[in-house]
């Protein structure tokens, strides 16, 4: 047996005995060449999702009636585009080369392809068809501001993130609902590096009930957030008015006091103004002027 291939010049020479003259063979040149191999492929899990992890393997035998450990390379291919990372992967062992990668959702057509060394002859594995679903997804919704008060102006974020042994960060949109209702205009937020929002004010106070419905793409799965419940509190106002009136040789006249009440920020709205008459009741320090004014605020 031969280990390796190549040419051999192969004599046979008979030493003679004492009846008989030795003598040698003419030369036969014993050629030895590569011997053919196969190649398959096997994954490490199969179907995937999208950004799972996946270990591709390739095994390089020797095919009879040769004999021996293959060297050299093996270059996996994805529908005949040469996986990155994994062009020329050593054959190590009893004939093995590996390849690790990530995929897309689809059906994805391996094969690995062997090189051959100075022994062996290449050889192309069959096709491994490598199933990828689409992976699970978790969407979650908060508030910029919970509670808020009435007229205040509240933002909702809504966060998808994939779910192991998915990986990746999804795409399309989310709508934002409140109970069942869509909340106007934000019924299609397109996600950015996985986030939405949705800004949203409430006139009157109350509770509502939050949830985000994450759309799905062609690589993750839709899924909607949990209920998340906004309080809308009653808004605090201020009172502001301004009393104006004039004094006579230095004895109070009767005052007309007006005055609104405005809310206080953040909240908006025109609460209703009033007015109301005053007298004084005793000199004014500013008796001595004609024409005079006091400006008031007064918290409820």
């Amino acid at each position: 047996m031969y280990a390796g291939v190549g040419n051999h010049a192969i004599t046979v020479i008979s030493s003679g005995d004492p009846n008989f003259i030795g003598s040698a063979s003419s030369i036969v040149t014993q050629t030895v060449n590569p011997a053919a191999t196969s190649t398959s492929l096997t994954s490490s899990v199969n179907p995937s999702v999208t950004g799972q992890a996946v270990t591709i393997t390739a095994t390089v035998s020797v095919n009879m009636p040769g004999s021996g450990t293959p060297t050299g390379t093996v270059s996996f291919e994805d529908d005949s585009i040469t996986i990155a990372g994994c062009a020329a992967d050593p054959v190590i062992g009893a004939g093995i080369a590996t390849c690790a990668d990530t995929f897309v959702a689809g059906a994805d057509a391996i094969t690995a392809v062997y090189g051959g060394d100075a022994n062996f002859m290449g050889s192309t594995s069959p096709i491994l068809t490598q199933t990828i679903n689409q992976g699970a997804t978790a969407t979650a919704v908060i508030s910029s501001v919970d509670p808020s008060v009435s007229g205040e102006s509240v933002s909702y974020t809504s966060v998808v993130n994939a779910v192991v042994p998915a990986s990746g960060t999804p795409t399309g949109s989310v709508a934002f609902l409140d109970g069942a209702s869509t909340i106007p205009g934000c019924g299609a937020q397109v996600l950015v590096a996985g986030t939405a929002s949705c800004n949203v004010t409430y006139a009157g106070v109350g509770t509502h009930g939050i949830t985000t419905v994450y759309s799905g793409d062609a690589n993750f799965i839709s899924s909607t957030s949990p209920i998340f419940t906004q309080t809308t509190n009653q808004g605090a106002t201020a009172a502001v008015g301004r009393l104006v009136g004039e004094s006579v040789g230095g004895r109070p006249r009767r005052f007309l006091h007006r005055h609104r009440v405005r809310p206080s920020h953040p909240q908006a709205g025109h609460p209703p103004g009033q007015s109301r008459s005053w007298t004084a009741h005793r000199p004014s320090p500013c008796a001595r002027l004609k024409h005079w004014s006091l400006e008031w605020r007064r918290a409820p």
